[in-house]
């Protein structure tokens, strides 16, 4: 299981767990994370998912 960070534009932080070969859109919509619609279905095709990965290397995966 892996614990994902999802941060809303407020800064807001939702941790929450995911299993492998999830995606990320999946995991957010199924925990009510805020902005993330997934209304296309997974699909990449209506622009409500929007995702940046923060650098490892910069102790984010040490939060937690």
């Amino acid at each position: 299981m892996a614990k994902i960070i999802y941060i809303e534009f407020n800064g807001t932080e939702h941790t929450v767990d995911a299993s492998p070969g999830e995606t990320l859109m999946t995991v957010a919509v199924r925990n009510n994370i805020l902005g993330i619609a997934g209304d296309c279905g997974e699909n990449c095709a209506c622009a409500t998912c929007h995702l940046y990965v923060g650098d490892l290397s910069e102790g984010a995966a040490d939060r937690a």
